[in-house]
């Protein structure tokens, strides 16, 4: 029997709520999960960094000190789902310069890969399109990673990627526009 036979598969949000709250309390449940994180289940693992992405909405400080584990997590991890939910985590948390420069490139090779999920992607996106709003040059590369996988995935996705890519073309014309003003 594990200590954390808690992260199960068929966890309610409500219940992920809890083990936040008590994650935040306890630090030590922290520590614990990511020297543990190795031998657990790929269920464990799964609802573990589930549970972090939820704290580290909620309170960053209190993951921040696992910055550079999960950073290895989302770098090296072959699980899909343990690499988003880092990817998520980490878009909350404060980065080096050098982790916040890499995170971005994996975030537009992500964006742009035909081999990951759509929800990865989705998580990739929102990471490069936060780094739009302060170098909105880089729009011209969202806009053709986007294009190059448009068409694969879920219908969801192809819909959705359909309607964004005028929308970064209006928001990259603004950037442009209010950048000539200055």
């Amino acid at each position: 029997m594990s200590h954390f036979d808690y992260l199960r598969t068929g966890m309610l949000r409500n219940e992920v709520d809890v083990y936040v709250k008590m994650w935040e309390s306890k630090p030590d449940e922290i520590t614990l999960f990511v020297s543990e994180f190795n031998v657990l289940t790929q269920t464990q693992q799964r609802k573990g960094v589930w549970i972090l992405d939820h704290l580290s909405q909620k309170n960053a400080g209190a993951v921040q000190p696992y910055r550079d584990y999960l950073y290895d997590l989302v770098t090296h991890s072959k699980d899909s789902s343990v690499r988003r939910e880092s990817f998520g985590i980490l878009y909350n948390l404060e980065l080096t310069e050098e982790q916040d420069g890499r995170m971005l490139e994996r975030a537009f090779c992500t964006l742009s890969s035909h081999d990951v999920e759509t929800a990865e992607r989705h998580q990739a996106l929102q990471w490069v399109l936060r780094a739009a709003k302060v170098y909105p040059e880089l729009y011209d590369e969202i806009i053709a990673g986007i294009e190059l996988v448009k068409d694969i995935g879920t219908p969801a996705w192809k819909r959705y990627s359909s309607k964004l890519i005028p929308k970064l073309e209006t928001k990259k014309a603004k950037a442009i526009s209010s950048k000539a003003k200055k």
